[in-house]
């Protein structure tokens, strides 16, 4: 095949990257459309590249690609086929064509199934991601199949009509969460184009006429992430995952709307994106501290969804603001990958945590979903504002019970959502009225909840915990009672209730002691109290609990890694040095800091490293200056 790369690789490369082929680090505001283009490209040849060293040349698992972070063999591998496929085409190296045609022949020696689906890995018989895999084959097919060989090309065609079949007969309307059945209906219409099966479209149709259904009352947020997706909790809110919608659901009814040539649903869908948006940070962060999914949370992101950058830039003709947070977005993919490879987080080379390799496999089908549309004129986002960017005080969101704070340069979420998505385990996200995340404009992250106690609750979809400095991120009240840890974010009866005065913003909440399965400790129930304040000037919490809690501490991590530096000015005042920043941390009793073997400790939701401040005590006032 080398004559057949050599012929294509150069003109493929100028027609559909733009102009340039080199990285950068330009910023939101002077991102040009070449420099775009670019940079998608020169971020997909890191992590091609390095999968592409990673692959298994030969024996049992020859094609499989051995993560170096979960010392496993991850089945979705094949969706790689796709980006290796244009870096073929597109750089003319051919060790791409073999390394496209390994993760194929591999999954479907492993990861195949009698029904024509493909199982997600060896631990886990989920055949939901058909759909996906589906798409990044037919990709394969019809942009590139003119580089891969004729018998493997046959090979390929007679897979995805299998696949076809199983999706038109599998009830994504049943079980699957929403951003399957909407998953499914731009699967289908890609095979209906595909394998020229109107019966195929006619059910995509189907599917996406769902979408509608799926729509928060309130505040306009997909909801459905969930068992079964239109399950409420016992506040009577529904299932929504921030991380889910914006990285899985809202890109397949963009691309379906595009390929079905619906302006209407487009148009809907755009407005229900911008709603998402609320959510997106400047540094292109995404909080989804809250969601029913934030187990998976990285915060880029959700950890094995496809991601964000390509829906948002293909929106971009709605709405400017769109491309902003795409290219944002972007930033942070580049600063999150270390090893050449995307970490779940910023702070994992600093901790010394290697990445896993979903994340970037499934990211390289979204830069090359960009990489291999037209090229396209960008708006200017000079002086475009996020929704956070506001400075508008106070936002409640009332389908999450949750409430977003924008004072000065201080961003901040605090929640009571108990929507969770395991009603037989214990849920992954905090609620009681915690501060579930505080991010200032100098400095990023200051505070970042995590998992109320880490658990795979996707073993092979999430990274093993092997940190000894482990520990849960989001500042709360703690008891330990026989080894049992029950806190103040663990409790789901818990509500919040938010003011604004001037230019300040205060909310306390009300919630008590629980266990993961909301137990209360043996010794009695204990209330806990928050309250939080905000101003230009600062940040103030304050904690207390029933004075009968035995032996309780207060506990709040601020996000620091081992690359910035810290030092306790006296016992209750602290300084962090990042950015060319000071975060000053002072507090109305002497502080304690446990010992860790790095000096921080990590969590994999979201990737920070912090500093877990604690007091033992019933009551703690901390207060947060930035300078």
């Amino acid at each position: 095949m080398k004559n057949a790369l050599s012929a294509t690789a150069g003109a493929f490369a100028v027609s559909n990257f733009g102009c340039s082929s080199g990285g950068g680090t330009a910023s939101a505001e002077s991102a040009s459309d070449a420099e775009f283009y670019a940079r998608c490209q020169a971020l997909l040849k890191r992590w091609g590249g390095a999968l592409a060293d990673l692959q298994i040349k030969s024996g049992e698992h020859a094609g499989a690609i051995k993560c170096p972070a979960c010392d496993i063999l991850h089945g979705r591998v094949g969706d790689a086929e796709y980006p290796f496929l244009y870096l073929a085409k597109a750089t003319g190296d051919e060790r791409y064509i073999a390394a496209a045609k390994g993760v194929f022949d591999w999954q479907e020696k492993h990861m195949t199934l009698p029904d024509g689906a493909w199982r997600n890995d060896f631990r886990n018989s989920w055949r939901g991601t058909t759909a996906f895999r589906a798409v990044a084959l037919a990709e394969s097919i019809s942009k590139f199949g003119d580089i891969v060989e004729p018998k493997h090309l046959g090979k390929m065609r007679d897979r995805l009509a299998v696949a076809a079949e199983f999706i038109y007969n599998y009830r994504w309307l049943g079980k699957p969460n929403a951003n399957y059945v909407i998953g499914a209906a731009y699967s289908l219409a890609v095979l209906g184009h595909a394998l020229d099966c109107r019966r195929y479209t006619q059910r995509a149709e189907y599917y996406a006429q769902a979408f509608r259904r799926l729509v928060s009352p309130n505040d306009n947020l997909v909801f459905g992430e969930i068992h079964p997706l239109d399950r409420k909790s016992a506040k009577g809110l529904y299932g929504i995952d921030i991380g889910y919608n914006i990285a899985e659901t809202l890109p397949s009814i963009e691309a379906y709307a595009l390929l079905a040539g619906d302006t209407e649903l487009r148009d809907y869908a755009a407005k229900v994106a911008a709603a998402h948006l609320e959510f997106m940070l400047p540094d292109g962060g995404m909080d989804n501290s809250f969601g029913t999914r934030s187990f998976k949370w990285s915060y880029w992101g959700s950890r094995t969804s496809d991601g964000c950058v390509s829906v948002l830039e293909s929106l971009s003709d709605k709405d400017p603001r769109f491309f902003k947070v795409a290219v944002a977005n972007l930033d942070l993919l580049e600063k999150c990958t270390t090893q050449n490879l995307l970490a779940g987080g910023l702070h994992y080379a600093s901790h010394g945590v290697p990445p896993c390799i979903h994340h970037s496999f499934v990211q390289m089908k979204v830069l090359t979903d960009i990489l291999t549309r037209p090229c396209r004129t960008h708006p200017v986002i000079d002086g475009v504002k996020l929704p956070c960017e506001e400075r508008y005080g106070l936002k409640h969101f009332a389908d999450l019970d949750t409430s977003l704070v924008s004072v000065g340069d201080w961003r901040a979420t605090v929640t009571a959502y108990d929507s969770v998505y395991y009603p037989k385990k214990p849920q992954g996200h905090p609620s009681g009225a915690s501060l579930s995340l505080l991010w200032h404009g100098a400095v990023g992250a200051i505070t970042s909840s995590s998992m109320t106690e880490y658990a795979l609750f996707e073993i092979d979809n999430m990274q093993p915990e092997t940190d000894a400095s482990y520990m849960t991120l989001t500042p709360r009240i703690e008891v330990v009672e026989d080894s049992v840890n029950y806190s103040s974010d663990k409790c789901l009866k818990c509500k919040i209730d938010s003011r604004k005065s001037g230019g300040t913003v205060e909310i306390s909440g009300e919630s008590e002691l629980a266990d993961i399965n909301q137990n209360a400790p043996k010794s009695g129930a204990v209330k806990c109290r928050m309250n939080y304040a905000f101003a230009e000037d600062g940040v103030r919490m304050s904690f207390a609990c029933d004075a009968s809690a035995k032996s309780p501490r207060i506990c709040v991590p601020i996000v620091c890694s081992s690359d910035d530096s810290y030092k306790m000015v006296s016992p209750t005042v602290a300084e962090i040095r990042r950015n060319g920043h000071t975060v000053r941390v002072s507090a109305d009793r002497p502080l304690k800091i446990p010992a860790t073997p790095k000096g921080r400790v990590f969590n994999h939701v979201s990737g920070f490293e912090a500093i877990p401040f604690y007091a033992d005590s019933d009551k703690l006032e901390i207060c947060v200056e930035v300078g």
